[in-house]
């Protein structure tokens, strides 16, 4: 499954895809910036080369720009909504291109997603010295829940009618 939005394309990476990516071995087809991937996707790509039954829609989306399908980040879910329908995701693009909104456009399309597939709420969380995310968290409706001397945790109530 794909998003697209103006400038960017969210791919829904399959266990194979992410297994790929981990180990930084593009084939001929793909496209990746040379920062990417991020050190911090490796983990939750890890996890998802290893899974057999990944939810579909709340999974782990490559962030590619329209133009020319170049992946220049990642965004994803941590699972899918709990019982209580709050769900978790994380998002990160290579240095060059941020200050462009481009993770705000992103950010913005994963919550469409999540509340097209039942999402109640959305939760996120970014280090306390993180301005640019912290906006980026703000720009897209978030509200800070609490904070500790190192992370900042915001929320999103999501609408019913919210679809993509």
């Amino acid at each position: 499954m794909d998003v697209i939005t103006e400038r960017l394309v969210l791919h829904a990476l399959s266990s194979v895809e992410a297994e790929r990516i981990v180990n930084r071995a593009p084939n001929e087809d793909d496209l990746w910036h040379e920062d990417y991937p991020l050190e911090d996707e490796l983990d939750p790509l890890r996890s998802l080369a290893d899974s057999l039954d990944a939810h579909p829609a709340f999974t782990l989306y490559m962030i590619q720009r329209v133009e020319d399908r170049r992946a220049i980040g990642g965004i994803g879910f941590f699972g899918a909504p709990g019982a209580d329908g709050v769900v978790e995701l994380g998002y990160g693009l290579v240095q060059p291109m941020r200050g462009l909104g481009l993770a705000t456009e992103a950010l913005l399309a994963a919550i469409t997603i999540a509340a097209t597939y039942g999402a109640l709420r959305v939760k996120a969380d970014t280090a306390v010295d993180n301005i640019a995310s912290q906006r980026v968290l703000a720009k897209a409706g978030f509200l800070e829940t609490s904070r500790s001397s190192a992370d900042i945790y915001y929320a999103l109530e999501l609408r019913r009618e919210t679809q993509i």
